[in-house]
């Protein structure tokens, strides 16, 4: 609990000194006051819980019936039907309260915050894990039903955190790629730069969110910010394929452009920022068409002035949008 509220306060703390977001923002920007919403909290929480996947991977699993997903699914039921059998069948009812209300003691910041995501899974995971284990200790129960689904748990965690590894390493290396193609583009430090399309998610790995800091220092090789971009709408992607499709573009009349995802899971995103719909003295913006995830697949973009220079990937390249 007490690790938790430090990481909350870190990130408080990064958010207002470092990206200078106002306070009270950082506290209300997820709330939604209201039962459902601490409702929506409390199961993103026991999925992440459970399930050590991202959301969209949960649903991406589902729809392509993916048997691993599946077995993983019905050996973490036989778990939990297990557990609460060996519960009620003793009449320790008092248990599976008291575990309930640890589970919602270790998410509580996140009640607070109105938010919740499964990489903050660790606290409640710990919680509830050692607070399991000790209940099973003091009721004397055999702990060998414990130890062979543990161990079958922990085995397809093994493969799973292989598989995230592996993410995590292309991830880097298409990053890197992308930012030695932006350091090769002639971009100008003096007018506002927008660039559209930059891969920010894989699977569960992040790649190129705030794209300036990671510019910056490879370009100048130092903690140094000379030259500002602004990476307004990124992509993302569940699948390896999709990742690196190219984004299609057309180009209307007006310095008006549309992007559409060409990947079966590749989408649209907007980090840090709510709304499909956008719009300053220099460019507008909107996200349509939502696939599968509900994720946006469109993009049609205008820029109203020449004081904004507006890239895009294409391929391996950055290519200049406006004129």
């Amino acid at each position: 609990m007490g690790l938790e509220v430090f990481l909350l306060l870190i990130y408080t703390t990064f958010r207002i000194y470092i990206l200078g977001t106002q306070p009270a923002e950082v506290i209300t920007k997820f709330q939604r006051p209201g039962f459902f919403s601490s409702l929506n909290v409390s199961v993103k929480a026991f999925i992440s819980l459970i399930i050590p996947y991202d959301y969209l991977s949960i649903q991406n699993n589902i729809t392509e019936s993916n048997l691993e997903f599946i077995f993983y699914i019905i050996l973490i039921m036989i778990f939990f039907v297990g557990v609460i059998f060996i519960f009620v069948r003793t009449n320790n009812f008092k248990y599976i309260i008291l575990l309930s209300l640890i589970f919602l003691v270790s998410i509580s910041p996140n009640l607070t915050a109105g938010y919740f995501r499964p990489q903050l899974a660790l606290i409640p995971f710990l919680f509830i894990s050692f607070s399991l284990l000790l209940i099973s200790w003091k009721m004397n129960v055999n702990l060998k039903f414990y130890a062979v689904t543990l161990s079958m748990i922990l085995l397809f965690w093994c493969s799973l955190s292989h598989e995230l590894i592996r993410d995590w390493n292309q991830a880097y290396k298409l990053s890197v790629k992308n930012i030695h193609a932006l350091i090769e583009t002639d971009i100008n430090p003096q007018k506002r730069n927008i660039i559209i399309g930059l891969p920010s998610r894989f699977n569960q790995a992040y790649m190129l969110d705030y794209v300036t800091g990671a510019y910056n220092y490879w370009k100048h090789g130092e903690f140094i910010i000379k030259d500002n971009l602004s990476d307004l709408v990124l992509t993302g992607a569940l699948d390896d394929a999709s990742l690196s499709s190219d984004i299609k573009m057309l180009k209307y009349p007006g310095n008006e452009f549309e992007f559409s995802a060409t990947g079966e899971t590749q989408y649209f995103l907007r980090v840090d920022a709510a709304g499909n719909r956008y719009k300053d003295k220099d460019i507008a913006f909107n996200l349509s068409e939502k696939n599968l995830f509900r994720k946006p697949t469109v993009l049609g973009l205008r820029v109203k002035t020449d004081s904004v220079d507006v890239y895009a990937l294409s391929g391996d390249k950055i290519i200049k949008l406006n004129e």
